[in-house]
């Protein structure tokens, strides 16, 4: 499991599961959910609000 695999950078900072499974990966180009099967990658974009705050993630 690794950035081939869409992980957003190779460099974890910190990892955590939540209560529903998910995996949690902080890394410093942002963060990355994993379900199992895939990442759903979350970075910060500077003209979107709603994104997360920076792309250097620590938890």
């Amino acid at each position: 499991m690794g950035v081939e695999d869409g992980l957003s950078q190779s460099f974890i900072t910190d990892f955590t599961q939540d209560k529903d499974g998910f995996i949690w990966i902080a890394t410093l180009d942002g963060l990355s959910r994993f379900d199992g099967r895939e990442f759903k990658n979350f970075r910060n974009d500077l003209h979107d609000s709603t994104t997360i705050a920076r792309n250097v993630i620590q938890f």
